[in-house]
């Protein structure tokens, strides 16, 4: 086939439209062939076509071939654009390539083609992802000479690293050099270096890191009164809210929460409830992490109806966030085993502006029922939640189907099905598929296929599990014909994937294995 380049002279409009189809399509070794054979008759590379060309070749980690566009623009006096050098050197990072990364980067200047912030970050990054902190630093150094700005990440990333190799002084000394080059790290940073101190329990550097901290937010407050409540240095973390409320900032929740968490840790709930009735009186938002605190504090003391009663108390001022208390209360019950507590505490007597339970609540211990076996106290709790005028949905329909057809009791299951059907609550494919499977296990093929039949007419469609749940229980009733036929036909219709009938060649058709009924 003629080149295009020998039948026409090259315009800058064809030369990239070319160059840009061949990496659409991935055909970079084309597209290079064809710079490299139009330099070769006389035309100069074109520094878009050559950039989308290099930012390709990096991007499936051709960076040799790369660097070859690279110098063939260097060569014509052309200077690549800054995405492309950008892109090369990411390349370099992605193919384990750092040493040439950085020569490149600290050389970007003298080889004439510019970089873009971003792959500064890249560099630092891969360095540090490799525990190479002092090169990291030097890439960073030239950055700040440059008076680069890294991204917030970065600085992140690297004073993190440093710390976890070199010590909080280290992370430090890197905030101070980046400070003299008058650049600020966000927050993060700060928070960062604070939380490290008080892990040393260097709580008075802490305390001055944290007053020459540009911007004061609670959160870097409640970082060093959260480690002074765990010490219960009681004192110490009363001047720290007093020196917040000082510099300007107001009592929050996360302030409120903090103390409120160290009190229960220590078993001071007295105190805990002090702390919330001071929020409520200051009109500080709760939020369901307050309560959460306070009513799993209360269980671990045995302090149920005390629990109850603070909720019930607080329903009508936060209805939303004690809701959801109650119910984390109720999970929390029924997943370490205390379902009988849980029972209590939904079948209890109502009462107006009192927190009742909803669907929600049902359903988390009513799965625990079904769980521990005891499906008859399940049904009986679906049926009480009925009568409190609150309608199963398909997690409570769901669970029990699962119970019933683990059990065996089919008719059971059958009758939910029945129940779903007829109701607002239709069944989902879940459903069908855990009694099919619950069939096949007992080996009542004609009942599993009716009810396959009966799924797929109400607009459902089998899944792989189900097709090889049937045709296993016909090959264990003794017609390995059948079976082997019905599989031949699924996967000729795509239904089951190819390798299945090798799997179940050998593990029902294979020879002296025994018909099971």
């Amino acid at each position: 086939m003629e080149n295009p380049a020998n039948s026409m002279d090259l315009d800058d409009a064809y030369y990239v439209q070319l160059i840009h189809r061949l990496c659409m399509s991935g055909r970079y070794r084309e597209a290079l062939e064809f710079v490299q054979y139009t330099v070769s008759i006389g035309h100069p590379p074109n520094v878009p076509a050559c950039t989308r060309l290099i930012q390709g070749l990096c991007r499936t980690k051709q960076v040799d071939k790369a660097i070859r566009v690279i110098k063939l623009l260097l060569a014509h006096g052309l200077r690549p654009h800054p995405s492309a050098s950008s892109a090369m050197i990411e390349g370099l990072c992605k193919t384990h390539q750092l040493e040439l990364a950085v020569n490149m980067a600290e050389d970007a200047s003298s080889l004439g083609f510019p970089l873009e912030s971003v792959t500064y970050d890249t560099v630092i990054r891969t360095l540090c992802d490799n525990d190479q902190i002092d090169e990291a630093l030097q890439v960073l150094n030239q950055l700040l000479e440059k008076n680069i700005c890294p991204e917030p990440l970065t600085y992140k990333i690297l004073i993190e690293k440093a710390c976890d190799g070199s010590g909080v002084d280290k992370a430090m000394e890197i905030l101070h050099l980046v400070l003299a080059e008058g650049h600020v790290p966000d927050h993060f940073v700060y928070n960062f270096i604070i939380e490290r101190l008080c892990k040393e329990e260097r709580f008075e550097e802490a305390d001055q890191f944290l007053k020459n901290k540009p911007e004061l937010d609670s959160y870097s407050y409640c970082i060093l009164l959260g480690s002074y409540c765990d010490l219960q240095r009681w004192e110490d973390a009363a001047g720290v809210i007093l020196e917040m409320t000082q510099s300007g900032l107001d009592l929050d929740s996360l302030t409120c929460n903090t103390v409120i968490k160290s009190f229960c840790n220590v078993g001071l709930l007295s105190h805990s409830i002090l702390v919330l009735e001071e929020m409520i009186a200051r009109d500080i938002p709760t939020n369901t992490k307050t309560y959460d605190l306070l009513i799993r504090a209360l269980y671990r003391e045995g302090r149920i109806d005390m629990a109850l009663e603070l909720l019930d108390c607080l329903f009508s001022k936060d209805p939303i966030f004690i809701r959801k208390s109650y119910n984390s209360l109720i999970s929390f019950l029924s997943k370490t085993g205390k379902i009988e507590q849980a029972l209590e505490i939904i079948l209890r007597p109502r009462r107006e502006g009192t927190c009742s339970p909803d669907v929600s609540s049902y359903n988390t211990v009513i799965t625990a029922l079904c769980t521990a076996w005891n499906m008859e106290m399940a049904v009986e709790l679906m049926d009480a939640m009925t009568r409190e005028g609150l309608a199963p949905d398909v997690d409570t329909y769901n669970n029990l189907m699962k119970g019933f057809c683990r059990d065996g009791r089919l008719k059971d299951a059958m009758r939910l099905i029945k129940e779903m059907e007829y109701g607002k609550c239709k069944p989902i494919i879940g459903n069908y598929n855990s009694l099919i499977i619950a069939l096949c296990k007992l080996h009542d093929i004609d009942m599993a296929i009716d009810i396959l039949a009966d799924m797929v007419n109400k607009g459902f469609k089998p899944n792989e599990t189900i097709y090889m749940a049937i045709i296993k229980c016909i090959a264990q009733s003794g017609d390995r014909d059948l079976a082997k036929n019905l599989l031949y036909e699924l996967v000729v219709r795509d239904a089951v994937s190819p390798g299945t009938p090798k799997w179940l060649a050998y593990l029902f058709c294979s020879p002296g294995k025994r018909n099971r009924r």
